[in-house]
């Protein structure tokens, strides 16, 4: 018997939507957002790298405190509404709410860029603020980036001004590339009936043991995102073409300068990276025609990436089943790869998904970083891609 597919359980985090539990939750955020605003309008502008050091070290420890404060709230309500947004695309009411947490969410990031540029004009007395306020120096990373990426500011006019035509740009081609491909469906023929089916269950028809079956849901599914390919394009160079502008008045390098600071290495690393990648490609081509051969064909087309042939008991394709020493031996024998390099990369991966997994349980979102709200609520957002098809408890 099937079993049920998996199922967002929110109720640990508000009861629902329009509980008053919610309501209070982000009444509560935005009157901490303004109350943020006053203290930049007020006690900020009036500190600068010639004010009294302790006045300064105090205020500054204070806006990084109401700073987390506002990260771990924006980093509970916005995945929270995203869950429900990117899960039903015409659940009207999330969306409202998804529209409303944005209008806040453009004052927090006009927040930010005013911590930076206060962050960049202390820069010459960072160091005696950080010995002199325990809590400015727990942030030492936080404040001393803060200070260095303040040279890619516009004007603080522009700053505010990109900001609040972001709702109208990015934000709003962003939520369009979501809803086009969330709705987009497919009539196909399964088990002798016709149904329509959304991306996600054509994608899930990968692993379907009927090659037939997986080939014609793969040609579908192309065609179906085909069918939609002028809104998507308009959606990802409305995108490009306003981060490309954004970052040119900002004095950017180029399209990568800021991904690689918001990533935080250099570029020496990420050709490193690359290197590495690339160096890689002849183990994994070795791998898909080790797959092909072994379903009995010279190349391995798209739809049979995903499956194989029942094999000791193992279904290629199939994470779960594939245990340690099945894979080791498997890697051995068609690629060469030694048992100790596996289980050392299995070892790596499963501490660096228990720490993640830890991060995400026990310390929030965000909660340890001065971060954008668009980021605190990307724990949500992969259901914005129609691929993503794995519900899971929100803890």
């Amino acid at each position: 018997m099937a079993s049920a597919s998996p199922r967002w359980d929110l109720s640990n985090v508000f009861p629902g939507l329009e509980s008053p539990e919610f309501a209070a939750a982000m009444a509560r955020y935005e009157q901490k957002v303004g109350e943020l605003e006053q203290v930049f309008a007020g006690r900020v502008a009036a500190l600068g790298p010639d004010s009294p050091r302790a006045e300064v070290a105090a205020a500054l420890a204070d806006v990084l405190a109401r700073f987390n404060d506002l990260g771990e709230r924006a980093g509970t309500l916005g995945p929270y509404i995203a869950s429900f947004v990117t899960t039903d695309s015409r659940n009207t009411f999330a969306r409202r709410l998804d529209s409303e947490f944005d209008l806040i969410g453009v004052r927090f990031r006009q927040l930010n860029t005013r911590f930076q540029a206060w962050a960049g004009s202390l820069a010459p007395v960072l160091d005696d603020l950080i010995a002199s306020e325990p809590t400015v120096a727990a942030h030492t990373f936080v404040v001393r980036e803060a200070a260095e990426q303040s040279r890619y500011l516009m004007p603080q006019e522009q700053e505010e001004l990109a900001a609040e035509l972001s709702l109208s740009s990015t934000t709003l081609w962003s939520n369009l590339q979501g809803v086009v491909t969330s709705q987009l469906t497919s009539e196909f023929e399964l088990d002798g009936e016709v149904k329509t089916l959304p991306l996600p269950a054509l994608i899930n028809l990968h692993s379907h043991p009927d090659e037939a079956v997986r080939r014609r849901a793969y040609e579908a599914e192309l065609a179906v995102l085909a069918s939609a390919r002028e809104p998507l394009a308009a959606a990802m160079n409305g995108i490009k073409g306003t981060t490309n502008t954004i970052n040119r008045r900002r004095g950017r390098a180029d399209a990568l300068h800021q991904a690689l600071d918001d990533s935080r290495i250099d570029r020496a690393t990420l050709e490193a990276m690359l290197g590495a990648m690339e160096e890689s490609f002849l183990t994994f081509r070795k791998y898909w025609r080790a797959k092909a051969h072994r379903l009995g064909k010279e190349q391995l087309p798209w739809w049979d990436v995903a499956v194989g042939r029942e094999q000791e008991g193992v279904r290629v394709g199939r994470g779960a089943g594939l245990h340690p020493p099945a894979l080791c031996r498997f890697l051995a024998e068609t690629c060469g790869v030694g048992a100790a390099r596996v289980r050392r990369w299995l070892d790596r991966r499963g501490a660096a998904a228990g720490q993640a997994r830890r991060r995400i349980l026990h310390e929030g979102v965000g909660a340890a970083r001065v971060a954008r709200p668009e980021q605190l609520r990307r724990l949500a957002r992969p259901g914005l891609d129609p691929r993503s098809r794995v519900g899971a408890r929100f803890s």
